[in-house]
């Protein structure tokens, strides 16, 4: 007889596994309304789109607004300066910093630290939701100096920003980032002591890549997969599948006719040669993760991004200021025809956004695949993997391991039913 968890408790959205005791399979279900925001988009100006497409999210708004604008850009041939791409990645390294430690102690590790909920880790352990406060601080910090606010951000415009912040600003800033990184060395340390349960999945990963092969570009060419292979970002479409699965409100998506995981695990283990190893305190936590199927490593994964991009943060600001102009002016876009795809590693993997403008600038066609689209193919694969190799557990202990698996992979419903 099936039974159904109407609700997993602790994810971003809502969704249901479906377990079957007899056949011993379970059925992932994502229960959240569709929001068409690819047809919200329709008919509005490129200037309006990356004002739009932030409300997807309320977690990752940033790399919305960033990829919008990226596929604008890409469709009418404009080249942000370096300085614009510099605070780009910065703000990008606040949004990844923020989602996956709002993820890892307020979703994830109250399953290994015994506790109810995140809110519980004040009590328990102080100084450890201290350090998780002080990363959110000044992950909101890094997006409101550069950003103008914490969520959904104005400063941005296609070609670079309407508005630059000023010197003293990112000068306090890379003070509290340095002050933070021992916030997130305690922080690393707590999730890669946790004991993960066992699993070897099958999913295929992949990445996004660029001319400099950096571990986050800022305008991705191409993406990779765990083998090496390559496709380029215009190919999209043609390597990942979207499909209606019945029980779904989200397509779900496959690579090569099976199930792949993007994100931060998919990122260590592709792009370990550009990832900072020689960050002492991540070394040891990085070796229990290398070349790892488990996807319950996510969460060790995500606390190891935590370390390097706030190291990241640090450096490029450091080099920024070397060469900086809070003056400059970024001319507006003449509206024009043009097709363009932006792609860009958002916290839970690889984000792409297609657009095709008419002669006016005018949105005439939109296409997004979000990450949790993607890996929710492999979730429900790897959930099988899970319950076969736990045949010899009760349901509720069946139960509780699936509502743990999802939760490592970090869906963003709300992303996926965009």
């Amino acid at each position: 007889m099936p039974i159904t968890v109407s609700t997993i408790c602790r994810i971003e959205g809502h969704g249901a596994i479906n377990i079957n005791a007899e056949s011993n399979r379970v059925k992932l279900s994502v229960l959240e309304g569709e929001r068409l925001f690819e047809g919200i988009l329709l008919g509005r100006s490129a200037s309006d789109a990356h004002w739009i497409t932030p409300r997807i999210c309320g977690v990752c708004p940033i790399v919305h607004n960033l990829t919008t604008i990226i596929a604008a850009e890409n469709a009418f041939g404009i080249k942000p300066s370096q300085q614009a791409q510099y605070l780009r990645r910065v703000m990008m390294a606040a949004q990844i910093i923020e989602s996956h430690i709002l993820h890892l102690f307020f979703l994830a590790m109250p399953d290994y630290l015994g506790l109810n909920r995140g809110t519980d880790l004040a009590h328990k352990e102080p100084k450890l939701f201290a350090a998780v406060l002080e990363l959110k601080q000044v992950s909101d910090q890094i997006a409101e100096t550069i950003g103008g606010r914490p969520i959904h951000p104005v400063t941005t415009k296609i070609g670079g920003f309407h508005k630059y912040p000023k010197v003293s600003d990112l000068e306090q800033l890379i003070d509290k980032i340095r002050q933070a990184k021992k916030s997130a060395k305690i922080c690393l340390e707590t999730v890669a002591s946790q004991k993960y349960p066992k699993l070897e999945g099958t999913q295929h990963y992949l990445v996004s890549s660029d001319s400099n092969k950096s571990y986050t570009p800022t305008n991705a060419t191409e993406i990779i997969d765990e083998s090496g292979a390559k496709f380029l970002t215009s190919k999209y479409r043609e390597n990942i599948k979207e499909m209606i699965v019945e029980g779904s409100t989200a397509k779900w998506g496959k690579y090569k006719d099976s199930g792949l995981m993007v994100g931060a695990l998919a990122r260590l283990q592709i792009r370990k040669d550009r990832y900072l190893e020689a960050i002492g305190e991540v070394h040891a936590a990085y070796q229990q993760i290398k070349n790892s199927q488990n996807p319950f490593h996510n969460n060790i994964a995500q606390a190891i991004e935590v370390v390097h991009f706030l190291h990241e943060a640090d450096l490029v600001l450091s080099n920024l200021l070397k060469k900086y102009n809070p003056k400059q002016i970024d001319l507006d876009s003449n509206p024009r025809a043009g097709q363009g795809i932006g792609a860009l590693e958002a916290p839970r993997g690889t984000l792409y956004y297609e657009l095709h403008f008419d002669e006016k600038g005018l949105v005439e066609f939109c296409n997004i695949i979000t990450p949790t689209v993607q890996n929710l193919t492999s979730i429900e694969e790897n959930a099988n993997l899970l319950l076969e190799a736990n045949k010899s557990k009760s349901i509720k202990e069946k139960q509780h391991l699936l509502e743990m698996l999802i939760r490592a992979y970090d869906p963003c419903i709300t992303c996926s039913v965009h």
